[in-house]
């Protein structure tokens, strides 16, 4: 998998590509603890080009979303393909983050 940080204003914006799985959980979770993810307001999940997420890439965003609430923070998730949107649903995490599915309503968040 790759990905990439994007920081506007206070929002952090990551990118992500191909498999999210737990061989890519790893990195994303070191490059988390760099950018001292309680200090942005907003963190949202680009998943367009995400093809499928295993239960440790829920885990980052479940765990994720729960860090930046705790801080009076929002997580985002824009554009899951349908698979990857019904793993999130089955994890429940519509509960913790608030799920764009298509670009049109994801602009408010990014």
């Amino acid at each position: 998998m790759k990905f990439s940080l994007l920081v506007q204003n206070d929002v952090l914006v990551i990118r992500l590509y191909g498999l999210f799985n737990q061989r890519t959980t790893q990195k994303i979770l070191k490059l988390l603890k760099q950018v001292r993810i309680h200090s942005f307001s907003k963190v949202t999940f680009d998943l367009t080009h995400v093809s499928s997420i295993d239960g440790s890439g829920l885990g980052v965003l479940f765990l994720v979303a729960h860090q930046l609430k705790k801080f009076g923070g929002a997580t985002y998730a824009l554009n899951p393909a349908p698979p990857v949107l019904e793993q999130m649903r089955r994890a429940d995490l519509p509960s913790m983050l608030q799920i764009f599915p298509d670009s049109s309503q994801s602009r408010s968040a990014a």
